[in-house]
């Protein structure tokens, strides 16, 4: 099986590329830091013995030229599953954030994956059994003053998700959505968090697991999605005290 992981370099990319290579699976790695997608292509060769090829590529900064992944995925034979970890935060993501801030926002969180899987999608559906895999938040459940734009663009990412599920319905792709809690990665450093982390290596074993086999919305932890069930419930005059 052939993989694609959309922001492979670090924290949950890099783990699900460990657990993808672990597997014996062969991979193409997508990433803006050219130099540490070769260090970690290079690695997961020659400690699992698969075939693995780092494609440079900047998502988050306006249109790309697509066809030198779409050339490495059919080097190695056409792509089996698109796994797509991709996201950034800003620290000036609130109401005052700049344009420039929201457009990369937006293009990294949404519009990245959109154009992604518009470019491999013809392919996927070629195979006899392929999966398609998105990543979103909790910070999407409900809005608040920090984080604005990233939430918005992770809420939109689901929707679409959906959608993309409904337009995959009786073909051979299976289109998964995991709503993520607070991970233990660079994404959370430094901050406070109301629940444990989860460590991003377990969740990789339980994606690579699940391919092909299951789909729709899962949460991680699973605690999630309780607290995802209340957050929406709670009055406004409740919800603006919380500052996590």
């Amino acid at each position: 099986m052939t993989a694609v992981v959309v922001g492979a370099s670090a924290g949950l990319g890099r783990a699900l590329s460990e657990a993808l290579a672990a597997a014996g699976h062969d991979l193409v790695l997508v990433s803006a830091d050219a130099r540490d997608l070769e260090a970690a292509a290079s690695d997961l060769r020659i400690r699992h013995g698969v075939r693995v090829v780092g494609v440079p590529l900047d998502l988050g900064g306006g249109p790309a030229r697509l066809e030198p992944l779409h050339q490495a995925v059919r080097d190695l034979g056409g792509p089996d599953a698109l796994l797509l970890p991709i996201g950034w935060t800003a620290a000036t993501d609130d109401a005052t954030t700049s344009a420039d801030v929201a457009a990369r926002l937006v293009g990294t969180n949404l519009l990245s994956v959109v154009a992604v899987v518009g470019e491999l999608l013809g392919e996927l559906r070629q195979k006899p059994r392929a999966s398609i895999v998105g990543f979103g938040s909790v910070a999407a459940v409900r809005g608040r003053g920090t984080n604005m734009v990233y939430a918005a663009s992770k809420r939109a990412l689901q929707t679409w998700f959906e959608g993309l599920r409904h337009a995959c319905a009786g073909t051979s792709v299976r289109v998964s959505f995991y709503v993520l809690g607070f991970l233990d990665t660079s994404l959370a450093f430094g901050r406070r968090t109301p629940l444990p982390r989860a460590d991003p290596a377990r969740l990789s074993a339980r994606v690579v697991r699940d391919l092909g086999r299951s789909e729709g919305v899962v949460y991680h932890p699973r605690a999630w999605r309780i607290v995802s069930l209340i957050l929406p419930l709670l009055p406004f005059f409740l919800w603006k005290r919380l500052k996590t």
